[in-house]
């Protein structure tokens, strides 16, 4: 966890360095799921989710500098923005034989962006290329015997409309990404019950509603 942090302040720190404006970084809230493309109750051989849902929710905030001038190598980049996300991945509860467990865990996006319709005042569509790191947590759900861990490093794309409505952004944030970590599970807690699972891709997409502001 403290890499994280460190690492998203570095990356904040390079959001802000970058705009070629000092102006002020309207935040991002965003709701949604994210899917797998590879099932991960298959993946887990799991008995089957306790909600019945096969994705995995999330929700997040974020800060972006979009429309100003970037300067890249020396080149000022006209209609160009970065984006620095942090979101959470709320638990979830699987049956694995026979026992409750729980999963969580947390992500942080980093992406650079374009819009397509610059001149347009009322809609953007961004698109745009990053990179996502976090990981996703499973545990004993009753009485924490055991903790594991799955680290994820992912390049990834995106898609992104949003309409102005007087003085907020709604939108729809795509993302597609490609799992390039090793796949395993790492032992962070363990008891009594050791537990050993199958490895895990997080290749996959995530679907946001997001609202922001613009003052």
């Amino acid at each position: 966890m403290k890499k994280t942090i460190l690492i998203f302040i570095a990356l904040q720190s390079i959001l802000f360095a970058g705009a070629q404006k000092r102006v002020p970084i309207p935040m991002e809230l965003f709701f949604g799921i994210k899917l797998f493309q590879q099932d991960i109750n298959k993946q887990l051989q799991t008995t089957g989710y306790l909600n019945n849902d096969h994705s995995l929710q999330v929700t997040g905030v974020g800060t972006a500098i979009h429309g100003y001038e970037l300067k890249l190598n020396g080149k000022r980049v006209q209609g160009s923005g970065v984006n620095l996300h942090y979101s959470r991945v709320l638990h979830k509860n699987i049956m694995l034989d026979s026992l409750k467990l729980c999963l969580s865990g947390y992500n942080v996006n980093y992406v650079c962006d374009w819009d397509l319709f610059q001149k347009n005042k009322k809609f953007d569509l961004l698109y745009g290329f990053g990179i996502s790191l976090g990981r996703i947590k499973i545990k004993d759900y009753e009485s924490a015997y055991f903790i594991k861990k799955n680290a994820f490093f992912c390049p990834i794309a995106l898609l992104y409309p949003r309409y102005k409505i007087w003085k907020l952004f709604l939108g729809l944030r795509t993302e597609y990404f490609i799992d390039l970590s090793h796949y395993k599970w790492k032992q962070i807690k363990v008891i009594d019950k050791p537990l050993n699972l199958n490895k895990l891709n997080q290749t996959g997409a995530s679907l946001f509603f997001t609202i922001s502001s613009d003052f």
